[in-house]
């Protein structure tokens, strides 16, 4: 147990003199203790913020992921129950373009997002096309090869259906659109191919109700690495190519994926949630500064160390209170051991002066 007593004396020999100086003494037992209490609640709620808005912004992506697919699924399934009717596969083997065109339009009253409905043959020519209201183009002419050159790559798909990557229309009006290609299949072989066009402005919409808060944003990259979807202004033209921004490159399971990365412009640090659409090859992005994420969390400690400043000013003043109050206590010590030693002195001096006493009577042999 010597040990024991020895670490005791010291502490309490090491209390005894920080207690001697007021304001390192408060310093030492107070405020760096409160200091390093806030440092690590600061850094363990930062990284906290940063988990929940990464878990959010993943959410907030498969939503947006699974809008776009049922979308998509539903213009596939129309596209499969109108390829499956016989009456359509004998108008389009008999090249009856009256025909074909009267039920596409029967089809797009009941898909008004459609902007288009075209048929083609096995070879990829135009047998009908019928445009939806809001479409700033005119129908094709039957007979006609539209530009896309993936459409014989898919004719050979044997009843898959495929959503393309976005591409540009030039004529009559420059705009962005997104094909969704049907094999009609007749006796095991494709006869031809059912193409229904969705506006870039259109998927856009599907997600206007969706909203990353505070200063968060989501975009859709297609199969080509192309933006589909993006809300704040991109140059018109041929679709753009965002092979080289970190949310591309990140690798991407079935069940998405979260990232931190840095703006190579900016330098600014960003949060992002990944989700695949389905077996598409597209992916949906929700991405949010890191600064906005912390803003709520840096206003609360902004507050904080207000309060930790207020207590440190208070400590300072008790501090100086205490230590003034020490040093008239000292001063009162001093003074009492002064006059206790000259006391003492006088009546050390007072006894050498005194005469001795007699011897008492009959005290002798």
């Amino acid at each position: 147990m010597r040990w024991t007593e020895a670490f005791s004396a010291a502490l309490a020999a090491r209390l005894l003199q920080a207690y001697r100086k007021p304001l390192g003494f408060l310093l030492s037992l107070v405020l760096l203790p409160l200091a390093f209490v806030a440092t690590v609640t600061y850094r363990f709620s930062v990284q906290l913020q940063e988990q929940q808005a990464l878990q959010h912004l993943s959410v907030t992506a498969r939503l947006a992921a699974e809008i776009v697919e049922e979308t998509l699924q539903q213009t596939i399934q129309l596209e499969q129950l109108l390829s499956r009717r016989p009456e359509f596969r004998a108008a389009l083997l008999a090249a009856n373009e009256a025909a074909l065109a009267e039920q596409l339009g029967q089809a797009l009253t009941l898909a008004p997002r459609l902007s288009a409905l075209t048929v083609l043959d096995a070879e990829g020519n135009v047998v009908a096309d019928v445009v939806g209201q809001q479409l700033g183009r005119a129908a094709q002419a039957p007979g006609q090869t539209p530009d896309q050159a993936v459409i014989p790559e898919w004719l050979r798909l044997d009843g898959l259906a495929h959503v393309s990557p976005v591409h540009f229309q030039e004529t009559p009006q420059p705009r962005k659109v997104v094909s969704i290609y049907c094999p009609i299949l007749a006796q095991g072989r494709v006869i031809g191919l059912l193409q229904a066009e969705h506006e870039v402005e259109e998927i856009k919409a599907w997600l206007q109700k969706i909203r990353v808060e505070p200063h968060g944003f989501l975009y859709v990259v297609d199969q080509a690495q192309q933006l589909v979807v993006y809300p704040y202004q991109v140059l018109p033209g041929r679709p753009k190519v965002v092979a080289d921004w970190p949310t591309v490159r990140a690798p991407l399971t079935e069940t998405g994926a979260a990232l931190r990365f840095e703006d190579a412009r900016s330098k600014q640090a960003w949060l992002a949630g990944l989700s695949p659409v389905a077996h598409r090859g597209w992916r949906v992005v929700a991405v949010q500064p890191r600064a906005a994420v912390l803003q709520i969390l840096n206003r609360s400690l902004r507050a904080m160390g207000l309060l930790l400043a207020i207590l440190a000013v208070v400590l300072v003043v008790v501090s100086l209170w205490w230590a003034r109050l020490q040093a008239s206590s000292l001063q009162l010590l001093r003074q009492n051991t002064k006059l206790l030693k000259e006391m003492q002195q006088r009546m050390l001096l007072d006894r050498r002066k005194r005469p001795p006493e007699p011897p008492e009577a009959g005290g002798g042999p």
